[in-house]
C-alpha cells in the first residue's frame, strides 16, 4: 500500500471576487482572462513582498494561495486585508477572503479548500465581522451555514422571527435589527441602546412592539437565545 505523500503544514488561502457574473457580462473572454491575471500577479507580488513563501493559482473566478503554517494567523488576516484594499482601489472590485486551518498533506487539500469556501460565505453573510475570514474562528457559524439548508430549520425562523419580519416588510420598520442587537447584547438594554444610538425609552418602546408582536417576552434568557439563533440561521438562508 502506497503512503499519502507529505508536505510541509501549509494553510489554504481562498481569494473569491465578489459579484462575478455582474462584473464580467460585458467584458470579452481576452478581458476577463487578463482581469484576472493581474489579480493574480497582485495578490502573489503582495504576499512575496511580505516574505510569504508561497504558490498561488487561479481556479475559475478564485485565487487560491498556499500558505506555510509558520506565519501567524494574524499577519495573514492583515495582509488579505491589504490585497483586498490594492484590489479595490486598482480594479475597482471587491473579494471575500476565506482561510483554512492547516493541512499536512496533498489527500487533505480539498476538504481545507472546502473549508476555505465555508469561511468565504460565511464572510458574506450580513453581520459577518468582516470579509477576511479564518476558518478557526467561525466554527459555529460554520455549523450553522452546514444545516440551515434542511427544510426544519427555514420553517424554525418563519415561526420564530417570521411575524416580524413580515411587520417589518409592510411598515418599513426595523425592529428585526432591534432584535439582534439585543440578543447580541444578551439583552442588556443600555448597552443596546447605545449601539444604536437611541434613548432608552424608545428601545422599551421597540421591544414592547417585538414582544406584541411574537407574543414572546424578552425578559427572558431563553427566549433571547432562541430568537439569536433564529437570526444567525437567517444569515444563511
Amino acid at each position: 500500500m502506497s503512503r499519502q505523500k507529505k508536505m510541509p503544514p501549509v494553510r489554504v488561502a481562498v481569494a473569491d471576487i465578489d459579484r462575478f457574473e455582474a462584473v464580467s457580462q460585458n467584458l470579452s473572454e481576452e478581458k476577463i482572462q487578463n482581469l484576472k491575471e493581474s489579480l493574480h500577479q497582485l495578490i502573489r507580488d503582495h504576499l512575496l513582498s511580505q516574505n510569504f513563501p508561497c504558490a498561488v493559482i487561479i481556479h475559475s473566478d478564485k485565487f487560491v494561495t498556499l500558505l506555510p503554517k509558520s506565519v501567524a494567523a494574524e499577519k495573514i488576516t492583515a495582509t488579505f486585508n491589504r490585497i483586498r484594499s490594492l484590489i479595490e482601489c486598482r480594479h475597482g472590485l471587491s473579494v471575500t477572503v476565506g482561510i483554512s486551518d492547516p493541512c499536512a498533506s496533498y489527500a487533505e487539500l480539498p476538504f481545507h479548500y472546502g473549508e476555505a469556501c465555508d469561511a468565504i460565505a460565511i464572510g458574506r453573510a450580513p453581520g459577518s465581522g468582516g470579509p477576511v475570514q479564518m476558518i478557526s474562528n467561525v466554527r459555529f457559524e460554520q455549523a450553522i451555514l452546514k444545516s440551515c439548508s434542511t427544510v426544519y430549520f427555514r420553517r424554525y425562523v418563519e415561526n420564530t422571527i417570521g411575524k416580524l419580519e413580515q411587520y417589518d416588510r409592510q411598515r418599513g420598520t426595523d425592529l428585526a435589527k432591534t432584535l439582534a442587537v439585543l440578543t447580541e447584547n444578551m439583552g442588556a438594554r443600555q448597552k443596546t441602546a447605545e449601539k444604536l444610538f437611541i434613548h432608552r425609552n424608545t428601545l422599551a418602546n421597540r421591544i414592547g412592539k417585538i414582544e406584541k408582536i411574537t407574543g414572546v417576552d424578552l425578559s427572558q434568557n431563553e427566549n433571547l437565545y432562541r430568537f439569536g439563533f433564529a437570526l444567525k440561521i437567517r444569515r444563511y438562508l
